[in-house]
């Protein structure tokens, strides 16, 4: 989780740089309210074990979606990949 982590700020970084530009993301409104907002959506507000707890939640969730298990068959069937 950590590489996680130091992945995002890495990620962020990046995008400070970019603050500058001419991206339509960063045209339309303030730079740094797209950046805090990329930062919410992505958890980037929250500790290690909120993420872990989130991270979990979406796989429980996912396990039991309608739409993972049609995707899972559709793979399994033409790519002959097993989940």
């Amino acid at each position: 989780m950590n590489e996680l982590i130091n992945y995002f700020y890495l990620f962020l970084l990046y995008l400070k740089f970019l603050l500058g530009s001419k991206m339509p993301c960063f045209i339309k409104e303030d730079p740094k309210l797209t950046i805090s907002k990329l930062v919410e959506r992505l958890n980037g507000n929250k500790s290690e074990c909120e993420i872990i707890l989130l991270v979990d939640e979406l796989i429980n969730y996912s396990i039991y979606n309608w739409r993972t298990y049609q995707y899972d068959n559709f793979q399994k069937f033409t790519n002959d990949i097993y989940p």
